[in-house]
């Protein structure tokens, strides 16, 4: 089998963790994050995914306009937002808005269409849910409105590769995360496992398919109220992004998107 390696980015401004609201989050180095990510994916060649808040394409238009020259953009809720079936508990200082109802999640769906639409001239294709929160509910709704492949499924405890499958007989398809097992610390996404150790890399390299993930927020030097083994920012992960793409090359990774992937692996 041919192997596919993905890389993609959760394009939202920097949690307000312990310091603040939802509503008023830091934008600054979101920027910078974006830029630095698009300055790797170009030095490699690397065709990336980014799945914008409908906030943010609202407030920087030139920004995803610009990401969208090179690279598939695809839809992150309006403003993190919780879109599954039960809250969810987070570093911060209020919690985000819970979605209960089917109606609510739908509304903002259409809302976060219309601003991609408007902004980029057509609408994503592509989802992934805020914390990957997700429902049925919310996989009905993303069929209904015509999207196409949802990266949300948290496979951290169900143990699926990251092979896109149609959940529920319904016409999307899912892709899981790719993720690591580490003894005494639980699973991590591939680029924030291997950030905490590299070694982990022989067992990265016999899949078939990589999906990897990030935030801008993380390839800056800023103070966080994590602990070292939940997340790593700044230079080291600038270091170990690159490591990873060069290796997933050297090993013969083609890099696409979820939708090229579904059409190249689903027969």
């Amino acid at each position: 089998m041919k192997k596919y390696a993905l890389f993609t980015c959760d394009t939202e401004f920097t949690p307000p963790w312990n310091q603040g609201s939802w509503e008023n989050q830091e934008r600054n180095t979101f920027k910078e994050g974006i830029r630095i990510i698009k300055d790797i994916l170009s030095e490699f060649g690397v065709r990336g995914t980014f799945f914008c808040q409908g906030l943010m394409v609202k407030e920087f238009p030139d920004i995803v306009t610009g990401l969208a020259r090179d690279h598939l953009i695809g839809s992150h809720g309006y403003n993190h937002e919780n879109y599954g079936g039960l809250p969810i508990r987070v570093y911060t200082k209020e919690q985000p808005v819970f979605l209960g109802d089917k109606k609510r999640k739908l509304a903002l769906i259409h809302k976060c269409k219309a601003i991609h639409l408007e902004v980029l001239g057509k609408e994503p294709e592509v989802f992934v849910a805020p914390f990957n929160s997700i429902d049925y509910d919310l996989l009905e709704i993303l069929e209904e409105t015509s999207f196409k492949v949802d990266c949300s499924c948290y496979n951290y405890w169900l143990g699926l590769p990251s092979y896109p499958f149609k959940p529920f007989s319904i016409d999307l398809y899912e892709l899981p995360l790719s993720v690591v097992r580490f003894d005494g610390y639980g699973y991590k996404n591939v680029l924030e496992g291997l950030t905490f150790d590299y070694g982990k890399i022989s067992d990265i390299l016999t899949r078939d398919i990589i999906y990897i993930t990030c935030h801008p927020y993380e390839f800056i030097d800023i103070d966080i109220p994590h602990p070292r083994d939940v997340l790593i920012v700044g230079d080291e992960k600038v270091r170990i992004l690159k490591r990873l793409i060069k290796d997933l090359i050297g090993k013969d990774f083609e890099f696409v998107d979820p939708l090229m992937l579904v059409k190249q692996t689903i027969t």
